[in-house]
């Protein structure tokens, strides 16, 4: 924790970095600007100090990005504040770019006793996520979807004050292309394009459409995707002369690019590209929440990243092969009556960090309260889970699935079929909770997408029934 010499500076420094954030690279006239070799242009009577150089800085306060085996020694910046907290100085290190084609796990190594804060934006300038810094190591992943993130490191160091680090460095996401086919054989034959409907020509964060395809007679498969939002694929299903099926983005995705669609042999990745289509994409904002977790308490244990695991083990199994077959006639009913306490996107960070973006909807309500399932489906799984507690899992078919989680009691058995309005179980707050409730998401193939989409009047499952009558 800051020192109380440090508190005060600290304050200061925020609202310059809100400051420096906003405006780029350029400093106002209130400002003395350093450049890559640290002379200092004065402009204003504010008397100047020596300051360490660039390199000088870089040999004292080392710090290090480690992903995928290698590590890098990044370039600093540099902050002083004087006692009467009138002045600032910075270097302009141009950014360093790291490219990586797969998602890892990023580490940060800063001096000991650091303390600071670390904020992550897209391309756009949009916030992706920030987190404080109060150890000398932090671990961090990028958001699924593709393209280059900015990164903002503030720190200083209680053994180095009052000499802040900034870093300015950018990471470039670039999953691997799908390559298309040298010979495309003529049944196969991408001439004639087939025609693309869809339920929307815009989509926003979380969002789901329903798609159809029309004059394909190839042998293949089909399968869509976002050209720049990650590498996930989406199955379409053959339903006579046409094919149809869902396309998703995540909460955290704000460049889809085209919906494309490819044919190939398993319908889920490889093979050609037939058709795309430009998207209008729409924008979100989601709010933040903090949890506060006790080290060492069951709730702790309940929330590790071994269950976690775990749980997402035995999800990917029992999801692996949706039915074809679309279940629901019409919209979905909310599962529980209760208070949304946290609603889908949101932003949460548990005990200051940055963890994830919520995944769907949690309902408070009191323990025992019966839960319905959302629309007619099959019971693809129904136990106790090590992070989610006592689950239910509901294949509605086409690839949409929706969970029940940390229920008291389950009503259900694995391969049963149940109705929209059907009990399932009551609200609990078992696994990883703070307390009763019902966490309902829904999740197309490894996408979950916003409930809300669901449950009203012309929901996405309208549309699509309506895209099959056709």
């Amino acid at each position: 924790m800051p020192t109380p010499a440090i508190k005060p500076a600290l304050a200061l420094l925020c609202s310059f970095f809100v400051c420096f954030l906003s405006s780029g690279c350029d400093t106002t006239s209130s400002r003395l600007k350093l450049s890559s070799d640290a002379s200092i242009t004065a402009v204003s009577s504010v008397p100047a100090f020596s300051l360490p150089s660039s390199a000088e800085l870089a040999d004292r306060l080392p710090v290090t990005l480690s992903f995928e085996g290698q590590s890098y020694t990044l370039l600093p910046d540099c902050v002083k504040v004087n006692a009467q907290q009138e002045q600032s100085f910075q270097y302009t290190n141009p950014p360093q770019t790291f490219i990586t084609t797969k998602k890892p796990v990023f580490t940060l190594d800063c001096p000991k006793d650091t303390i600071g804060e670390l904020v992550v934006r897209n391309e756009q300038g949009a916030l992706a996520f920030s987190t404080d810094i109060k150890s000398d190591s932090l671990t961090f992943s990028l958001p699924e979807e593709a393209g280059l993130y900015s990164i903002h490191l503030y720190i200083v160091s209680q053994a180095d004050y009052p000499y802040w680090q900034q870093f300015v460095f950018n990471i470039q996401y670039k999953p691997p292309s799908i390559s298309s086919a040298a010979v495309v054989s003529a049944s196969d034959s991408a001439a004639d394009k087939p025609q693309i409907e869809l339920s929307a020509n815009t989509i926003s964060p979380g969002d789901i459409i329903a798609v159809k395809i029309k004059g394909y007679d190839g042998s293949k498969l089909l399968y869509a995707k976002f050209a720049n939002a990650s590498d996930r694929t989406f199955p379409l299903y053959k339903k006579g002369d046409e094919y149809l099926g869902f396309a998703a983005i995540t909460s955290m995705t704000t460049k889809p690019g085209k919906l494309q669609i490819y044919a190939s042999e398993n319908g889920k990745s490889g093979g050609v590209l037939l058709a795309s289509v430009s998207m209008n994409v729409g924008t979100k904002t989601f709010k933040r929440q903090d949890l506060t977790v006790v080290s060492g308490s069951k709730m702790a244990e309940a929330g590790s990243e071994e269950n976690l695991e775990s749980d997402k083990a035995i999800i990917a199994k029992v999801t692996a092969n949706p039915s074809p077959e679309l279940y629901c006639e019409d919209s979905f009913i909310q599962p529980v009556q209760g208070r949304i306490s946290t609603q889908y996107g949101q932003r949460r960070y548990t005990n200051g960090v940055f963890t994830s973006a919520h995944s769907g909807l949690d309902i408070a309500a009191a323990e025992g309260t019966p839960v319905s399932a959302a629309g007619g489906a099959k019971v693809v799984f129904a136990g106790e889970m090590k992070f989610y507690g006592n689950t239910v899992i509901l294949d509605h078919g086409l690839g949409l699935f929706s969970f029940y989680n940390h229920m008291s009691v389950i009503c259900v058995e694995e391969g049963q079929m149940v109705a929209k309005g059907d009990k399932i179980g009551e609200v609990g707050t078992t696994g990883y909770s703070t307390g009763p409730h019902l966490h309902w998401n829904i999740r197309l193939f490894e996408t979950n997408v916003d409930p809300a989409l669901f449950t009203k009047e012309n929901s996405i499952i309208s549309d699509m029934k309506r895209m099959m009558s056709e």
